[in-house]
């Protein structure tokens, strides 16, 4: 199949985890967001354990990238992690507008350490899809009395993400997708419980009814999109083309959470803002 119909895929899947995993911190019981970033990766690597037991095992071969390796669980734990750090101080629709720029980043680093960039529609296409992220979280005064920290951390979990999949470029020209993700999911998992052994304590979210449901719906699901996602990478081998469509997600979470969630506020911008996003994919696509 071609890329695109991948990445298409993988941003409907994660999109809809987004939705589940709102329901799943949504409960009485609060988790700091050390607790909630852990326990979300505890759930996507018992996601992709169930997938990898279900569709077999690739062991990757680390070895032929091992720095890469280094770097690329490196960024995705420290992203992990400031992406919950940002969301608990700042709104979604701050964090989400701050987050598009990891789109430039992944864009300007990939010419200058890959020499691949976008075409000019494609560059029109994300440049469509982050406008289209604009119209529906923009709102007056948007940044004012936000907390400083939530932006810092947003504006670095942009940077981080915008460079990882950079690396994780790398890494799936050798590694199948599943097998790689399960290996950086159980050393992440690791890597919070050495950081702060108390953590262990917020696995009883994973026992109790209604709970574990819903983080262990949210692990599936987040485990087939990103396996999605990065099969998309590993075929159109264009992490700034790849990262285009993944800021869909954003958009389709919104769709999402409306029809299931039932946030209708700012209907028509949400409206006019998934007309832009599509128009922008298909730019990119039938490119």
């Amino acid at each position: 199949m071609p890329w695109y119909i991948y990445a298409l895929s993988g941003v409907a899947v994660l999109a809809l985890s987004d939705v589940v995993r709102r329901v799943a911190l949504s409960h009485k019981n609060k988790l700091d967001f050390y607790s909630s970033a852990f326990l979300l990766s505890v759930s996507t690597g018992l996601g992709l354990l169930i997938y990898n037991v279900i569709f077999g095992f690739d062991m990757p071969p680390v070895q032929n990238f091992l720095p890469v390796f280094i770097l690329n669980i490196a960024l995705a734990f420290v992203g992990w992690l400031t992406s919950q750090k940002a969301l608990a101080h700042i709104g979604v629709g701050e964090y989400t507008i701050l987050l598009t720029s990891r789109l430039i980043v992944t864009w300007v680093a990939s010419v200058v350490l890959f020499g691949v960039g976008l075409t000019l529609l494609e560059s029109l296409g994300a440049f469509v899809i982050m406008a289209a992220i604009f119209v529906v979280f923009f709102r007056k005064n948007l940044f004012n009395d936000q907390s400083k920290t939530g932006i810092l951390f947003a504006t670095a979990t942009a940077f981080i993400y915008g460079i990882g999949i950079l690396t994780d470029q790398v890494i799936y020209r050798e590694a199948e997708p599943a097998s790689y993700l399960l290996i950086t999911f159980i050393i992440n998992s690791f890597i919070f419980i050495l950081l702060r052994p108390t953590v262990i304590g917020s696995l009883k979210h994973l026992m109790w009814p209604g709970h574990r449901h819903h983080y262990l719906g949210f692990g599936i699901l987040c485990s087939v999109g990103l396996t999605l996602i990065f099969t998309s990478l590993k075929i159109a081998d264009n992490a700034p083309l790849v990262s285009a469509l993944f800021l869909l997600q954003i958009i389709v979470s919104v769709i999402l959470g409306s029809i299931l969630l039932k946030e209708r506020k700012d209907m028509t911008r949400r409206a006019i803002g998934s007309v832009l996003a599509v128009v922008g994919a298909l730019i990119i696509v039938l490119n």
